[in-house]
């Protein structure tokens, strides 16, 4: 006799169960691209070059369609399909390898980037709207980045719609600019790339006559970009310019070509640097690196301090027990040293003073004592305290616990127990 098959409960109390085949999916998708099983449609690349299609890839529309919405619409549109027989789709201009890769990858999931590739597959892949390939492609270049290669890939990122690289790009030529705008490969740049750089307020340099000497050399690079030396001098910020650097461009071969508009630019900035009764008001400067740190100093962008040439050789949190071994041992090899205090996420240093090693190490012996160096006054007193202050008076009872000129003093503990002071506030 059949055995009775008991009927739910009516109530919802009974408990499912998850059957998960994914993998057996997928290992069945990739049987289906290694044998070729029922493909009807064949792609055909013609690389640039070529009259004839080199390489055909065996397909499904039904799999194309899934990962590319440009396919599926192809797929829509077209009523050539005979019942049968492998539909043969023309791809002209793209790389093979390139298609290959995407073929293999709708069927696995699995691509592997590497630098020989990964231009040719973000090409592709924004060709034909996989997404997913694109993100991938991003994220691999913004990681991938350096000063030498930044300027091609931000060109590359942005023809194909590759946003985290676009973005890391824009973020490291900010910040390296100085060095950046020496290549070669800046002169490539595109027009409006240029246009976003000058109107920067974040870009790190040296002063504004690097921005203004940059400028010039890549408007001189080709004829045709005279055009635009107009609006480029527009967006130079020549009232942040020194009088003796507005001296050194006044005759420049480039700038000049702008006649009255480039002298109307000058004698407004000389106006401006040069006469206290000018009511003409600067403008906004840019992150500019050429100055020193003197005195305790607050909110410098870490990109700056790294333009001025200091390299970080010290960092633990405020709940590390930092003993003098350790601060002695990370300086020995340099001359000048920078201390300074900054939130992890933050861009900026919170505040900082920096000065001669053998000064800022300098001992001190007693709760109140500091000398001074470079602006700020410094204590190293041995197995209790390290630090700093604007002000000329310390109290070392744990970390320097003065309230005079709270906010411009910075202090360690060396007692072995870590905390200390950053501005007003104390760490524990």
């Amino acid at each position: 006799p059949a055995c009775p098959v008991p009927a739910p409960p009516l109530d919802g109390s009974s408990s499912g169960t998850v059957v998960n085949h994914g993998p057996h999916l997928l290992a069945l998708m990739q049987n289906m691209f290694t044998d070729k099983l029922l493909t009807d449609v064949v792609l055909a690349v013609k690389p640039h070059g070529e009259t004839e299609a080199t390489h055909r890839f065996p397909t499904h529309r039904m799999v194309l369609s899934m990962w590319s919405d440009m396919f599926r619409s192809m797929f829509e549109c077209s009523d050539s399909a005979v019942p049968g027989k492998a539909q043969e789709i023309p791809l002209h201009g793209d790389d093979p390898a390139a298609i290959g890769s995407l073929v293999e990858y709708f069927y696995t999931g699995q691509l592997t980037l590497d630098a020989s590739n990964v231009m040719a597959l973000l090409a592709a892949a924004d060709k034909y709207h996989i997404g997913p390939v694109v993100d991938a492609c991003g994220r691999y270049l913004g990681e991938q980045i350096n000063v030498g290669s930044v300027c091609q890939v931000l060109e590359r990122a942005q023809r194909h719609s590759a946003k985290e690289a676009e973005r890391k790009c824009k973020k490291l030529i900010t910040s390296k600019f100085y060095k950046i705008a020496q290549n070669e490969a800046f002169l490539a740049l595109s027009w409006s790339n240029i246009k976003w750089i000058l109107t920067d307020d974040a870009l790190v340099c040296e002063s504004e006559l690097a921005v203004f000497h940059a400028a010039m050399r890549w408007l001189a690079a080709e004829p045709e970009r005279k055009q635009y030396l107009q609006e480029a001098l527009e967006m130079i910020r020549f009232t942040c310019f020194s009088v003796s650097d507005l001296g050194l461009i006044d005759a420049h071969p480039t700038a000049s070509l702008a006649g009255d508009f480039f002298l109307r630019k000058l004698l407004t900035a000389y106006k401006a640097t040069s006469s206290p009764s000018c009511s003409l008001r600067p403008e906004k400067s840019r992150q500019y690196y050429q100055f020193w740190i003197s005195g305790v100093m607050h909110h410098i962008p870490v990109a700056v301090i790294e333009a001025q040439g200091w390299r970080e050789v010290y960092r633990q949190p405020y709940s590390h027990a930092t003993s003098e071994a350790e601060v002695r041992a990370c300086t020995a090899n340099f001359t000048h040293v920078l201390v300074a205090a900054k939130h992890n996420s933050s861009p900026e240093l919170e505040l900082c003073a920096a000065g001669e090693v053998s000064r800022v190490l300098q001992p001190t012996h007693g709760r109140y004592d500091f000398h001074e160096e470079n602006g700020a006054h410094w204590y190293c007193w041995s197995g209790k305290a390290f630090g700093f202050s604007r002000g000329k008076q310390v109290d070392l009872f744990w970390a320097d616990v003065c309230q005079f000129e709270g906010d411009n003093r910075l202090s360690w503990v060396l007692d072995g127990r870590g905390g200390g002071r950053v501005g007003k506030n104390f760490l524990y």
